[in-house]
């Protein structure tokens, strides 16, 4: 087990790795099987939200499970996601442990007919909704958005506009995103050098009630690891309302 010893996002923009994290109300215990630790703060970077821990399997560098804590340590959300192809849209089950609201989206296939199920609990609902989407292989599902960025890498890194269909749970819908390349200013201020896409609806008449401004995200040139979010977390505050983070990751 590893413990906090000193300010993750000074580390970062130090290039220092940090044994584990610290805060001022104490110190959090990091697992010695987190592969990824996400620091997630207010915009401006001048408030720690919570952590995110991350475990992955031992063959991928793909998330299977997040561990998402306040920053004394305590444990109020939960994510599991499990992959098949397409790797983009995995299946996914998030249990927020504050009011109970819950994600749980599984791939359906008969014939040659793909679709997802989404069950959708939102934090002031008794039960939850539930809905069938049809799928193809371009629909991002949550961390899958890392998956696409990757596949297609060289195309973003060249400044090609890639498009694609986004699950938003919350709706019951999917909607059209763009992906596209940006000045490494808009993701964060890294020290090190980074390749910035933007993420932004690719249909206005779609975007009301989810988001307006963009999210921006950074990675790693060398690894294709993602460094940077800038925009809405998937996990609402504590009075229940959409908020905004900016996600720094360091990877063990």
């Amino acid at each position: 087990m590893r413990k906090a010893t000193g300010l993750f996002l000074g580390l970062l923009i130090c290039g220092i790795s940090p044994a584990a994290l610290s805060n001022n109300t104490g110190e959090i215990t990091i697992p010695d099987d987190v592969w990824a630790v996400g620091t997630a703060r207010t915009p401006d970077g001048s408030e720690i939200q919570y952590y995110e821990l991350h475990f992955s399997d031992a063959d991928r560098e793909l998330t299977t499970r997040v561990e998402y804590r306040y920053p004394d340590g305590e444990l109020f959300a939960e994510k599991q996601l499990s992959y098949q192809e397409p790797l983009a849209s995995p299946g996914l089950n998030q249990q927020d442990l504050r009011n109970n609201a819950r994600i749980q989206i599984n791939r359906l296939e008969s014939g040659d007919e793909v679709a997802v199920e989404v069950n959708y609990r939102s934090h002031d609902a008794e039960q939850a909704e539930q809905v069938r989407i049809s799928s193809d292989d371009d629909l991002i599902i949550d961390a899958g958005f890392d998956v696409f960025i990757r596949q297609n890498w060289e195309s973003l890194v060249q400044g090609e506009r890639i498009t694609a269909d986004f699950l938003v749970p919350a709706r019951l819908d999917k909607v059209r995103i763009g992906i596209s390349r940006t000045d490494a200013d808009d993701c964060a201020t890294l020290e090190d050098e980074i390749h910035c896409f933007l993420i932004r609806p690719a249909g206005f008449l779609r975007v009301v009630s989810w988001f307006v401004d963009p999210i921006a995200i950074g990675y790693d040139p060398q690894t294709k690891r993602l460094r940077v979010f800038n925009g809405i977390s998937n996990l609402r505050d504590e009075q229940g309302e959409a908020r905004n983070a900016l996600i720094t990751f360091e990877y063990y």
